[in-house]
């Protein structure tokens, strides 16, 4: 999963800053959400992690590099999404 989203920020030319990244147990539930509030989440993927706490860890390491963190830093789900 690291390696797609790298893959994703590296192909996309775009700095991590621009992207955000979050952890859900409900994707879609979680997107509108993000739309709901007025976010561009046209270019949305999404990773199921082993676990929620492999979920965090990923999360964790792009925050760490610069990615904005969901405003469900926090929220439980094993799925990583990214927009």
């Amino acid at each position: 999963m690291v390696y797609e989203i790298d893959s994703t920020i590296r192909s996309s030319r775009s700095a991590y800053s621009d992207w955000r990244i979050g952890t859900t147990d409900d994707p879609p539930g979680r997107r509108k959400m993000h739309q709901d509030e007025g976010r561009y989440t046209r270019l949305w993927k999404q990773w199921e992690a082993d676990s929620e706490a492999d979920a965090r860890s990923v999360q964790a390491y792009f925050v760490d590099k610069g990615m904005k963190s969901g405003a469900d830093w926090g929220m439980k789900g094993n799925f990583v999404y990214i927009f």
